[in-house]
């Protein structure tokens, strides 16, 4: 963590001491639950530098930089494989990020690492930290919706994307409090955070269970369907637990349904399964429910759930012979 101020803004809201300590406890543990025991996270933190700028809005390459120059005497950056930058100043945002890994240069040569910053006003905001950590480390985009009106889903023509719109993802844009950010979903953690059989894809008919997304216990995670030609589906079941306490009765009940990319970008897309209301905190599929996907033309109905399953089918359309 490096932290930088202004020639104009000579601000130091809170001590390198104290933004080490957030990471090392409040961000290491939301990224520890997300990754079952598999990515910690450890931090140093060092500054307050001023550079030689002022606090009107900068490009973010800028500010690391200048932050690089200002933290090369006291870090031997090759020891490290990401830096987050914290700072004051008049940009419109909480935080931003670099997707995955750059080559920089430094006094120690050349190195790559992830790179991020959050702006000091929200440093100590979790929602706002794992965000852009989640971009720079993860190599991750947002979590989109996907507004189809009064249909689930549809074509590109019917529906609209929602930046940010995933209400479940920490890289959407809703969080319970700010210190209890929920759970990456399934689409964004990376596939090496599960086990063998707990992130699988689905090719045939027939009846599939899913366990809590997030219990490092549980057997099955994580389900995907891939049919050539059309956007991956994506399907978890969340419970109650960890930093996901928060999650709303319908989100419990049911199975969340997400489409892997948008319009070819890297964004997963959030499908509603009540579009008869407004609201996107109750996006689940829930038991008795059909959802017929207009892509692929897979149906999927949820059969049953209690707090440690949830049991639903998968039919395949016919092949049709051209």
């Amino acid at each position: 963590v490096i932290l930088i101020n202004f020639t104009n803004d000579t601000s130091q809201p809170f001590t390198a001491a104290q933004a080490a300590s957030f990471v090392n406890t409040s961000v290491n543990s939301y990224f520890t639950e997300n990754s079952y025991g598999k990515m910690p996270i450890q931090a140093d933190a060092v500054g307050w530098y001023t550079v030689p700028l002022t606090n009107a809005c900068q490009n973010f390459v800028t500010y690391m930089l200048e932050a690089i120059k200002a933290a090369d005497p006291y870090v031997y950056f090759p020891d490290y494989s990401h830096i987050l930058l914290s700072y004051p100043g008049q940009c419109g945002y909480a935080g931003v990020a670099l997707i995955g890994h750059s080559l920089w240069s430094t006094a120690d040569g050349s190195v790559v690492f992830g790179t991020a910053g959050v702006k000091s006003l929200y440093f100590q905001d979790l929602r706002v930290n794992g965000h852009e950590l989640s971009h720079s480390i993860l190599n991750q985009y947002h979590a989109n919706a996907r507004d189809c009106g009064t249909k689930v889903t549809g074509s590109d023509a019917e529906c609209t994307n929602i930046e940010y719109g995933d209400k479940f993802d920490i890289l959407g844009a809703y969080a319970p409090s700010p210190s209890s950010p929920y759970h990456l979903s399934g689409r964004h953690k990376p596939i090496e955070w599960f086990g063998p059989e707990e992130y699988t894809q689905i090719t045939t008919d027939g009846t599939y269970t899913l366990n809590p997304f997030e219990s490092p216990l549980s057997t099955k995670k994580v389900y995907f369907i891939k049919k050539g030609g059309t956007p991956p589906v994506y399907l978890e079941f969340r419970q109650p637990i960890g930093f996901d306490a928060g999650i709303p009765l319908n989100v419990r009940d049911g199975l969340l349904i997400r489409y892997s990319k948008f319009q070819g970008t890297g964004d997963a897309q959030a499908l509603d399964n009540t579009p008869e209301t407004t609201s996107w905190l109750d996006p689940a599929l829930t038991v008795g429910k059909t959802l017929i996907d207009y892509f692929s033309g897979i149906a999927i109905k949820v059969l049953s759930k209690t707090s440690s399953a949830l049991t639903f089918t998968i039919t395949f359309p016919p092949t049709t012979c051209i």
